[in-house]
Formats: C-alpha cells, structure tokens, sequence
C-alpha cells in the first residue's frame, strides 16, 4: 500500500503541472485562434455533457474490473490530446481534442479519492487533505513560470512538454503500482444498476450541494480565470500568471494545515462553513474595482473557504458511500453536479460578455442554495 499511495503521488503531481500548465495557456491559445469568450465557453461545455454519463460508468466499472488499467489510461488520453493541442484552428477541430483531455481528467478525477482512500483508509483525513495540497502546489509552481515558459515554447512547445509530463505519469502507473482490489473477471457490468440513483439520503443532500457550490465557483474559476484578469484589469500575461500561483498557493499551503486538523473538526460543520465563506468572498468579488483590493480578497476564498471545503467534502462522500460500490457512489453523486456544470462554461461566457463581475456575483448566489440545502437536510 505504500508503494502504491506513493505511485499516485507521484503521478498527480506530474499531472498537476500539466493541469496548470494547461489551464493557464489554454484560454489564450483558443482566444489567439480567434474563437470568441462564448465559443470558448461552448468548448468546454460540451466536453462536460459528454464526462457526465461517462463518470459514473467509469466508478461502476473499476469496482468489477479494477482500477489500474482505467487510471493509466486517463495520462494516455491527456498526452495524445496535448500532442494534438497545437493543431486546433477552429471550434470543430478543439472540441474533439477537449473532449480527449476532459476524458482523461475526468477518469482520474473519478478514481483518484477512491484509489487514496483504499490505500490509506485509516489516515484517510489527512492524507487527502495533504495530497491536495500538494496537487495545488504543484500547479501554483507552475504557474508562476507559465509566461515564461510559453515565451519560450510558445504554444506548440507547451503543449509537447504537457504530453512529455502525462507520458511519464502514464509509464509509472502501469509498471509500478500494484491492483488492490480483486478482480471480477466474470462479472457484467450492468448499465441499469449503473446509473440507477440508489444512494444513502446523505448522498443526494450532497449531490445537491456540491452541484449548486460547484458552477458557483466554476463561473469564476476555470478558462474564465486568466481571461478575467486580462479583460478587466488589463493585467500582463506575466502578472496573470503570478496571480494564479498565488491563487494555487492560497488552496495550497492552507491544505496541509487542515489535513492535521480534520481529524479533529466537526466535519460536517467544517463544511457547511466552508460552503457559506465561499459565498461571501465570492459576492464580494463582484463589487471590486480596485485591482489592489480584488486580488487579496480573491487569495482569501481559499484560505478560509477551499482549504476546508475539499478535504470535508471528500471525507463525506467516502464515509457515506458503499464499500461494495464505492466507485459508482462517489460518481454517481457527482452526476447532478456535472449536468448542473455543463452550463456553466456556457454561462460564463455569456456573463462575462454582459459584465465582468456577474461571474462572481451569480456564482455566490448559487454556492448559497447549495450552502442552504446541506444545512436543512444533511444528517
């Protein structure tokens, strides 16, 4: 287990680089091949709709077939789209290629908390919150050299480099770590207990919650991100980069204080408030003009709000989930959240086409009704 908990830290910081790498250039790279704020929102929004359906079929699957090849799998999918990355000159042509990096995080996302936790099950709480961490560590390193290395790259290089990262990831999971689970060869995989929706009552109140507190968030987060700093406050590539480390970092450091003191909070307090920081700091955002006062107040939602809200979230889900479908469960909950996020590229893209600030303002609104359903009906 040891050896195995050290493979997925080591193959998630690898693709953390990637990861903002990825989001830091990205929006640019599209924006340079003349495809508009909406378009590029629309992108990232059908590649969600078709991650949705998929996710939870991908839980469902490891918990018969295992784990290991469907981890792999997803750095391979992330190196062949990089590859072809630099090849986009239109939306038709970035939506396939999208589509192949979303399936490739999406599958590591789906397993990722579940691999950690059969790994580590025990010290569960902390490790995850430490691991976190160190993947937002990652791409706050990252970021603050991603001008730099676009300068010098550019961004067919950039992109190559990702693919180089992904390769690597991919090699040390399939020649290193070890398959916990067994392996039931002769089972069938059902499509209608798939996506059948029999969960625990606790689950749907988090199913509901992480869906309205996600695209609140997402509208700001996301391609919207370095396009915001840019558009309203007219920031250098540089400064936009140097922003975003620091954003990384703000989620960061607070992580790996929170990972030794999880275990000790009232987690579903600690996520309720989480939840309800969020939504201040994120209202607030919307009425600032001031690029000196945005940024520190936009460090502060993850000091106070992130930092707490993604260990308590995912401590939650796995201690409600079933350890006979623990991959379809925690999957499955994530399904209303991913139809609720499909829009919110789209919508993103249409808000900040009428004004800057209603990412932020629409997005706090939403991680309210989500702070105010975990309140009322989680027990």
């Amino acid at each position: 287990m040891k050896v195995n908990l050290k493979t997925i830290i080591m193959v998630l910081a690898l693709s953390s680089l990637v990861e903002g790498l990825f989001s830091f250039i990205t929006p640019f790279y599209l924006a340079s091949r003349g495809i508009s704020f909406f378009n590029i929102g629309l992108i990232f929004s059908i590649s969600a709709l078709i991650m949705v359906l998929l996710r939870v079929f991908f839980g469902a699957y490891t918990d018969v077939k295992g784990r290991k090849t469907l981890f792999a799998s997803s750095f391979l999918a992330q190196t062949i789209s990089n590859m072809f990355f630099p090849f986009i000159y239109s939306v038709f042509d970035a939506i396939p290629i999208k589509i192949l990096y979303d399936l490739g995080s999406s599958v590591r996302i789906s397993l990722r908390s579940t691999m950690i936790f059969e790994n580590a099950r025990e010290t569960y709480h902390r490790v995850i919150a430490w691991i976190s961490g160190m993947e937002h560590l990652a791409m706050a390193c990252i970021n603050f050299f991603a001008a730099s290395i676009l300068s010098f790259l550019t961004f067919g290089g950039s992109y190559i480099f990702m693919a180089t990262l992904q390769l690597a990831a991919f090699l040390v999971v399939l020649l290193i770590y070890k398959e916990k689970n067994k392996i039931q060869k002769s089972s069938k995989i059902s499509l209608k207990d798939t996506y059948s929706l029999n969960l625990k009552r606790n689950m749907w109140v988090l199913m509901f919650t992480s869906a309205f507190s996600a695209i609140g968030v997402r509208l700001s987060h996301g391609f919207a991100e370095p396009l915001f700093w840019e558009g309203k406050f007219a920031l250098s590539k540089g400064q936009i980069g140097l922003v975003i480390g620091l954003h990384r970092l703000s989620l960061a450091i607070p992580l790996f204080v929170t990972g030794t003191l999880m275990h000790r909070l009232d987690v579903k307090k600690a996520y309720a408030l989480s939840n309800l920081i969020l939504t201040i700091l994120l209202t607030v955002m919307g009425f600032i003009d001031n690029v000196y006062i945005a940024v520190p107040i936009w460090l502060l939602h993850d000091i106070f709000g992130g930092s707490i809200q993604i260990p308590s979230g995912q401590i939650l889900t796995q201690l409600n989930a079933r350890d006979r479908s623990r991959g379809k469960d925690t999957n499955t909950i994530q399904l209303f959240s991913g139809v609720v996020g499909i829009i919110a590229p789209s919508l993103a893209g249409a808000l900040i086409t009428i004004n800057w600030n209603l990412i932020f303002i629409v997005g706090g609104f939403l991680t309210f009704i989500g702070s105010l359903i975990f309140y009322l009906f989680y027990k």
